[in-house]
C-alpha cells in the first residue's frame, strides 16, 4: 500500500487548526464555567482552612522522618478529613492553591511536602508529598464548603478546585497562583491553624 504523504500533509495542516480552535473553545467554557461559579458561593476569606499538629521527628530505616497530623476544616468549621503519618525528611510544607477570580479569593490545600533543609531566599527542596484534592473533592462536589450549603453550591466550588489543581488541562496564568507555607518553625505538640485573613492572605498561628 502506497501513503500519498501529500494528502497526510494536508490532512495534518486542516487538522490542526481544528484542533486549536476546539482547545480554545473548550478553554473559554471553562473559564466561563468557573467565573459563573465563583460569583454565587461564598470565598475563603475570614475562615480556617486547616489545623496542624506536628508530633516530632525521629529515624526510620536509616532516614529522618517527620510525622504530624493534618486536618481539613469545612468553610462551617468542621474536620472533614484527617492526614495523619510520617514523612522522609526532616521539615514540613504544605501547599496552597489560590484562585483570584470575580473579585473572590479561594483557597484549595494542595499538597504535603517534606524537605531537608532551608535555603536561602526561602527556597526549599521538595520531596514528593501527599495531594490533598481528593480528600475534599469526591463525587463532583467539593466539601470545603460546610453544612449550610446547598449541592449545587458544591458542585460549583468543586469546578473552581478542578481548575485550581490543574484537571480540566487548561492555561491558568494569573488567576490561579500556588503558595507554600513552611512548617519547620511549628513545635511539637502544639496545634496550629492556617487561615485566610479578610485581606486574602494566609496566616499561621498557634491555636
Amino acid at each position: 500500500m502506497v501513503i500519498d504523504k501529500a494528502y497526510v500533509k494536508a490532512k495534518i495542516a486542516f487538522l490542526i487548526p481544528v484542533i486549536i480552535v476546539f482547545y480554545i473553545i473548550y478553554w473559554g467554557f471553562t473559564l466561563s464555567k468557573v467565573y459563573i461559579a465563583a460569583k454565587s458561593i461564598p470565598d475563603s476569606t475570614e475562615k480556617e482552612l486547616l489545623r496542624i499538629n506536628i508530633f516530632g521527628n525521629s529515624q526510620q530505616e536509616g532516614e529522618n522522618t517527620v510525622s504530624a497530623s493534618f486536618s481539613l476544616i469545612d468553610s462551617s468549621g468542621n474536620e472533614i478529613a484527617v492526614i495523619e503519618r510520617s514523612w522522609v525528611g526532616n521539615y514540613l510544607t504544605i501547599d496552597f492553591y489560590r484562585v483570584s477570580i470575580n473579585k473572590k479569593i479561594f483557597y484549595f490545600p494542595s499538597e504535603i511536602c517534606s524537605k531537608d533543609q532551608i535555603y536561602e531566599g526561602s527556597r526549599l527542596k521538595h520531596k514528593k508529598g501527599t495531594e490533598l484534592s481528593r480528600y475534599y473533592d469526591e463525587n463532583g462536589q467539593c466539601m470545603l464548603l460546610g453544612f449550610a450549603s446547598t449541592k449545587k453550591q458544591r458542585h460549583k466550588l468543586y469546578d473552581i478546585s478542578s481548575f485550581a489543581n490543574g484537571h480540566f488541562k487548561v492555561p491558568r496564568f494569573f488567576s490561579v497562583k500556588k503558595i507554600g507555607i513552611d512548617l519547620s518553625f511549628c513545635r511539637t505538640g502544639l496545634y496550629y491553624s492556617i487561615r485566610a485573613e479578610k485581606d486574602g492572605n494566609l496566616k499561621l498561628a498557634p491555636l
